[in-house]
């Protein structure tokens, strides 16, 4: 194998770890990366060590990086990210500015950025100010389709707080999506959240329902996703309550796909809606978007035979005012098709508070085989094997709640 290959080979890994949780298997690899002297390695590092709570952590290897290379735009981006994070908005600042002017830089990514720091900064008249600008430049400037669709998400997000969902409404639907969404999932599914946001303001309950219920099979780690779903479903009041962690499994339904780019009995794949509309997934408008309520996000992609029928197992944080009711509003984010199939596997107390009630996290749809369901209820863990890490099924589901989104910033 070349050099070229092997490097090549180690940052899919690394990133595949990242996907899958399993955050010492990635630092590992970007270890080894920057000993290679690749920049990424010291971007998978931070990410991971990130996304596992060892903020100040991440932040060390970042500085470490932009002083090994200097010159790399990506570097001081992710810092300045890591800095905002701890609060350190100036110092964020100052790191976008000194990406500027770099090799291959995209102004439009560092001024985004600018615009998150601002905000959480407080400094709310100069973030309005420079995102207005970078709208004005328009989307050929923009260069990345994640970038693309958080500019779009941020656009209706503020016309919908300045009480004009329909030019919202109008923004979201009149734009011409990319053809390669796939690459930024929890992007669209955070650009749908606020599309669905904008249709409740204007009262249409079912199309926002149906807007919630497609970025949810885009993505269920976006926190703007479930923030939508409980506002659609008028779940707003606070009130003093519990949050519950909730295991839910069931068989999976027969024809869906079991892994990424998998097709179901009838041919449909993971970007297409599987039940043209019974479970209601967006479909039918021209050029807009819509996703298979399928294994998206799935464990196990790489299991052998058609005829394997598998079970689920999903877990989600729920405030509730009872364990019945927990479980009731988890399964309400599901597909029709695979709600009637869930049972309760387990249910816990978390934590107690003042809080509105409904879904605040949902891991991805777990997947293990229909002949390992009996050891797995037994006790005896049924494990399934993605990429290079292996992992009990009731651990992945709940690593998989507890992790930060892979949105760093």
């Amino acid at each position: 194998m070349s050099n070229e290959a092997y490097i090549e080979d180690l940052v899919e890994d690394g990133y595949a770890h990242l996907d899958d949780y399993d955050f010492e298997s990635a630092i590992d690899i970007g270890e080894t990366l920057e000993r290679e002297g690749q920049a990424v390695g010291f971007e998978i590092q931070g990410i991971a060590l990130a996304r596992q709570g060892e903020l100040q952590s991440a932040v060390n290897t970042l500085e470490r990086g932009v002083k090994t290379m200097p010159t790399v735009w990506e570097l001081w981006q992710l810092l300045g990210n890591l800095y905002c994070d701890q609060g350190h908005h100036d110092k964020a600042l100052n790191a976008f500015e000194a990406a500027r002017g770099l090799p291959d830089v995209s102004v439009a990514s560092l001024e985004f950025n600018k615009v998150i720091t601002l905000e959480r900064a407080g400094r709310m008249p100069e973030a309005d100010a420079v995102f207005d600008a970078l709208w004005a430049t328009g989307e050929t400037s923009w260069r990345y389709t994640g970038l693309r669709l958080r500019i779009l998400e941020r656009r209706v997000s503020q016309l919908c707080e300045a009480d004009r969902p329909g030019e919202a409404v109008r923004t979201f639907e009149q734009t011409a999506f990319p053809d390669d969404l796939e690459a930024a999932d929890m992007e669209m599914a955070s650009v749908l959240a606020a599309y669905a946001i904008a249709l409740n303001q204007l009262e249409r309950r079912p199309d926002a329902v149906e807007a919630c219920r497609t970025a949810i099979a885009w993505s269920r780690e976006p926190d703007e996703v479930f923030h939508a779903w409980r506002a659609v479903h008028g779940q707003t009041e606070e009130a003093r309550r519990t949050m519950y962690e909730v295991q839910l499994e069931g068989p999976w339904p027969e024809g869906w796909p079991t892994g990424d780019g998998a097709e179901g009995d009838d041919g449909d794949d993971m970007f297409l809606p599987l039940e043209r509309g019974q479970d209601g997934a967006m479909q039918g408008r021209d050029g807009k978007p819509h996703r298979a309520q399928g294994a998206q996000g799935s464990a196990l992609s790489s299991v052998d035979g058609d005829d394997e029928r598998f079970y689920v197992l999903i877990a989600y944080l729920v405030a509730a005012d009872s364990e019945d009711e927990a479980v009731a509003l988890a399964k309400a984010i599901e597909p029709a098709t695979l709600r009637g199939v869930l049972m309760a596997e387990e249910i816990n107390p978390d934590e107690t508070g003042v809080m509105a009630k409904g879904v605040y996290r949902a891991s991805p749809h777990m997947l293990f085989p229909a002949s390992e369901y009996g050891a797995r209820r037994s006790g005896e863990g049924s494990r399934v094997s993605t990429g290079n890490n292996t992992a009990s099924d009731a651990e992945r589901t709940l690593r998989a709640l507890r992790s930060p989104s892979r949105r760093v910033h």
